[in-house]
């Protein structure tokens, strides 16, 4: 999948699990999204429901698993957003200007 390019969402669950955290090391960061309502998410772990704010904590994450600063992987992640958002028809116009 990652020689096919797929893009790979990081979920919350990065801060307790060193499986996942292993996978993150091996996804190119043109590779990677984030998210934090996946199904079963923060609930099921941390008694709490997954909120946007928790993206700032996987940002973190992730930079400390791939020995980025937080602004490079946060750079990333709105970089690959971007693209993924512009192969979708009529949405290139919409989101032009809201990510440098």
């Amino acid at each position: 999948m990652i020689e096919e390019g797929y893009g790979f969402s990081v979920v919350p669950e990065i801060r307790c699990s060193d499986h996942i955290q292993r996978i993150v090391k091996k996804i190119p960061m043109a590779q990677i999204l984030t998210e934090t309502d996946n199904p079963g998410g923060p609930e099921s772990y941390m008694g709490n429901k997954g909120m946007p704010l928790l993206i700032r904590d996987v940002i973190e994450d992730i930079a400390k698993v791939k020995g980025k600063s937080f602004q490079e992987v946060e750079r990333a992640v709105q970089n690959n957003f971007v693209r993924l958002i512009e192969r979708l028809p009529g949405l290139k116009k919409e989101i032009s200007g809201l990510v440098s």
